[in-house]
C-alpha cells in the first residue's frame, strides 16, 4: 500500500496577495465573461480514461486531494492524471458569479505541459461517488470501484484559456478547460468540504488581454 503524506506548506490563503510576482500576466483563476468569448475552431474533443481505483484521498493542509491514475486525450494530445482536489467556493467565476465549489483534475503531459479540467459543483442531489471519497479522507486506504466520471458533467461544453496553477508556485502556461455544466452534490457533502477548508480559493486574476475560447458540442449552436 502506498503511503501519502501532506506537504508542509509555507503559504496560506490569508496572504495570497503576496503570492505572485508583479511580472506574472497569465494567472488563474479568472472571471469568465460570456459576452467576450471566441468560438474554438479546433475539434476540441476531450476523452478521459480514468482508473476505477483512487490510491488515497487526504487533507493537504490547503485542500482535500485525491491520487488516481488515468489519461486525458485533449485534441489528440495525451496527459496523465496527477491528482484531483476541491475548492470551496469556486475559484473561477462566470459573469461575476461563483459556484458552491470547484473540482480540479490536474494532468501533465510527457513534455511537462499541464492541463487542468475544472468542474463547478453546486448544492443539489447526493453524489454517491463523492461520498465514497469523503468517507475515506485521511484513512490512507485505497478506494476501489470509484467512478470518477460521476464527478464530471454529462455535457462536455467548456471554456478554455491559458493560465496558471492557482496555488504556489503559480506555474504559468497551464491549459485550462472549465466545464460549463455543473455537477450536483448534497448540502451535507458541501458542508463536509467546507468543514475541512472554507474559502480555500484564490481571488480572480486580471485577464491581461488573453482570449477565452468556448467549445460547444451542440450541433445546433
Amino acid at each position: 500500500m502506498k503511503h501519502f503524506e501532506a506537504p508542509i506548506l509555507d503559504w496560506n490563503y490569508a496572504t495570497q496577495h503576496d503570492w505572485c510576482c508583479e511580472h506574472s500576466l497569465s494567472q488563474s483563476p479568472i472571471d469568465i465573461e460570456t459576452d467576450t468569448l471566441e468560438t474554438m475552431m479546433d475539434t476540441g474533443k476531450i476523452q478521459l480514461t480514468y482508473s476505477r481505483t483512487v490510491d488515497a484521498i487526504f487533507d493537504t493542509g490547503s485542500a482535500i486531494q485525491g491520487i488516481a491514475t488515468g489519461t486525458a486525450n485533449i485534441n489528440n494530445r495525451f496527459f496523465n492524471l496527477q491528482q484531483f482536489h476541491f475548492h470551496t467556493h469556486s475559484e473561477h467565476k462566470v459573469d461575476g458569479k461563483t459556484c458552491d465549489a470547484e473540482l480540479h483534475f490536474v494532468h501533465e503531459a510527457q513534455n511537462g505541459r499541464l492541463a487542468v479540467l475544472g468542474v463547478f459543483l453546486v448544492e443539489g442531489r447526493h453524489n454517491e461517488t463523492l461520498q465514497n471519497l469523503l468517507d475515506a479522507i485521511n484513512t490512507n486506504k485505497s478506494i476501489h470501484n470509484v467512478y470518477l466520471y460521476d464527478l464530471l458533467p454529462r455535457i462536455s461544453d467548456y471554456y478554455h484559456y491559458l493560465g496558471s496553477l492557482t496555488t504556489p508556485p503559480l506555474t504559468e502556461n497551464v491549459e485550462w478547460y472549465v466545464f460549463k455544466e455543473t455537477v450536483e452534490i448534497s448540502h451535507k457533502q458541501l458542508q463536509i468540504l467546507r468543514n475541512y477548508h472554507a474559502n480555500n480559493c484564490r481571488h480572480t486574476q486580471p485577464l491581461n488581454g488573453r482570449k477565452v475560447l468556448f467549445k460547444s458540442f451542440n450541433k445546433k449552436s
